[in-house]
Parts: structure tokens; C-alpha cells; sequence
């Protein structure tokens, strides 16, 4: 699935793509992928990057009709959005924040009213003994717990920890 842009004519050709669904798809993969080769330090002429500019801008015209309502920043996180959770799938991790993006959420994060709390709830009120059993009840787990960890403990050091052991050739008798 995949789509590409012919810049001459200002189309878009899919390959692959049977349903509306993987089109879209294919050109938001297209989109981030040229978003990230626009924002790369060096690496591009001024004329590649005018060329990868069209490209850019036809995609984002085929996948928002409207996108003269949206501002640019806006369709950057759209693009991005998709572009980050695939990286994020295939174990490259989440990219990293800009220190100006990181200032932008600690200040947003500062500014937002704080969560109000639910007028209804009412934490339960334990009584002494139930305190007490419950105090009981996770030293009892924590014990339990360490019991279990000596024993495997024990476990390896007695057998090893379950692959074949080399066998000596004294260890060997032979068969009468």
C-alpha cells in the first residue's frame, strides 16, 4: 500500500490500495513521511525542497479538503499523530519533545483549572480490626511472597536452572 505524487499534473496515484480506507492511510504515511524530510536540518537542495513542499501540499489537500480553515500547526499534528504511533508500534519509541513543547505543557499543565473532585464520593471508613486485617493481610502476602522467592532460589541452586548440564566422561559408565 502504497500512494505517490506526481507532481506535474498534481495527482495522486495509489498502489495497492483497494479500499478508501488504505488510501487514506497510505497518504498520511506519505504526508509524515515528507513532513520529516521538510524538517530535517540538511540533506535537500532548495529545489527538493520546494518539490517535497508541493508534494506536502497536494497530499494535504487530498486528505482535508477544507484545509484552508485549519492552520499549519494543526495539520502538522495530524500528520504526526499517525507518523508517531506507527514508530511507537514498531519499537523505535515515542520521539522525543522539544524544550520549547515541553516549556508549552508545563505551562499548559500550570494553567489548567485543577480536576474537581466528585461531590458524591465518600472514602469508606474502616474500623480498627478491619485496619488491623488488612495491615495483617499484606505482611502475610509480603511473606508468602519471599517464601516463594527463597524456594526458587533454592530450586536453581540445587538443579541449575533447567538446561543440560555438559555430562563428564568419567559420569559415564558403560553398560553391562
Amino acid at each position: 500500500m502504497t500512494c505517490e505524487v506526481d507532481l506535474t499534473t498534481a495527482s495522486i496515484r495509489f498502489h495497492g490500495c483497494e479500499s478508501d480506507e488504505a488510501k487514506i492511510s497510505a497518504a498520511e504515511r506519505q504526508l509524515a513521511m515528507v513532513a520529516g524530510q521538510l524538517n530535517a536540518r540538511s540533506g535537500f537542495t532548495n529545489r527538493e525542497r520546494r518539490q517535497l513542499k508541493r508534494e506536502a501540499n497536494i497530499l494535504r489537500r487530498w486528505l482535508f479538503p477544507d484545509a484552508r480553515t485549519l492552520s499549519r500547526a494543526r495539520l502538522q499534528s495530524i500528520a504526526n499523530r499517525r507518523y508517531c504511533a506507527l514508530s511507537a508500534l514498531s519499537g523505535q519509541g515515542w520521539p522525543k519533545p522539544s524544550k520549547r513543547q515541553r516549556r508549552e505543557a508545563r505551562r499548559n499543565y500550570r494553567d489548567a483549572p485543577p480536576i474537581e473532585r466528585r461531590p458524591d464520593y465518600k472514602p469508606p471508613v474502616l474500623t480498627e480490626p478491619e485496619r488491623l486485617e488488612l495491615i495483617n493481610a499484606r505482611k502475610r502476602l509480603g511473606n508468602e511472597r519471599a517464601q516463594a522467592e527463597k524456594k526458587q532460589a533454592w530450586f536453581k541452586r540445587k538443579y541449575g536452572t533447567g538446561r543440560s548440564q555438559p555430562i563428564s566422561r568419567g559420569a559415564l559408565r558403560p553398560l553391562k
